[in-house]
């Protein structure tokens, strides 16, 4: 009887232990696994006609534009049909975040971001609302050479905080970019993974973007997965508990 109550103290610890571990591991990913894509916005080229991006040389010269269905948005949830290589970045992608302790991990200029502009804010306030590849098909990316890049714009809907970029599997904090509500304007080189950062603390003009917009994001697939994974645990103890409870009752009917 002491071993049994043994293990099932033992297993208690270990709930204790898990539970927190489970919600830390998620904290700063909410639901991403279930983001829509960004919508393109058509700007016009040279020639007037309608593009959905435009491909630059490194002066900036105008190469050519792109039209609608060459220029690939790929969100999290899209990867299981996408392409090998879209596929593997994304999820890639999400490893690297998921492993970090937070997004200073992926690269320090999250840090000098945060003392710059946001000094009262922690780095353990920041989620990721959305994860995305942007790239250009074959026939297009084969411009992408000696520091040629394609301007996109992008309908996020929703605000953020800061985006982070990732080409070759490593990060860097978005700096090249124009904002026009939720529409986000940048500069790409190739084939790249986008994050937009928020923030789970907003106090009084803290914790917003450049349009004022709040970015406080409720960690809903956070605390659900807690739930879950508290339920689990509490079942299992439960079912110890009755297995002991079980076993003693059986033992001492022995002994009368």
């Amino acid at each position: 009887m002491k071993k049994m109550f043994s293990i099932l103290l033992a297993v208690m610890i270990i709930a204790m232990t898990v539970i927190p571990a489970a919600a830390a591991s998620d904290s700063f990913v909410p639901s991403i696994e279930e983001k829509y894509s960004p919508t393109i916005v058509l700007q016009t080229d040279s020639k007037g006609n309608s593009v959905a991006a435009i491909i630059y040389d490194k002066d900036g010269h105008e190469i050519t534009g792109v039209p609608e269905g060459s220029v690939i948005i790929t969100p999290l949830s899209g990867a299981d049909d996408a392409a090998n290589a879209i596929k593997e970045a994304l999820y890639y992608a999400q490893k690297q975040i998921k492993d970090a302790d937070n997004l200073g991990d992926l690269t320090d200029e999250v840090n000098a971001y945060l003392k710059e502009h946001y000094p009262e804010m922690s780095l353990d306030d920041l989620v990721v609302s959305q994860l995305f590849d942007v790239r250009l098909d074959d026939k297009y990316s084969k411009y992408l050479t000696d520091g040629a890049y394609f301007n996109v714009k992008l309908d996020l809907g929703e605000s953020f905080l800061f985006a982070l970029l990732s080409q070759d599997k490593v990060w860097s904090l978005c700096k090249d970019y124009k904002l026009d509500g939720n529409v986000i304007t940048l500069n790409l080189s190739g084939p790249t993974q986008i994050a937009l950062a928020k923030s789970n603390y907003s106090p009084a003009g803290v914790g917003s973007d450049k349009n004022n917009a709040d970015v406080k994001s409720p960690q809903t697939g956070n605390y659900t997965n807690v739930l879950l994974i508290s339920l689990g645990v509490l079942s299992a103890v439960g079912a110890a508990l009755f297995i002991v409870m079980f076993a003693r009752n059986k033992h001492t009917k022995k002994e009368n």
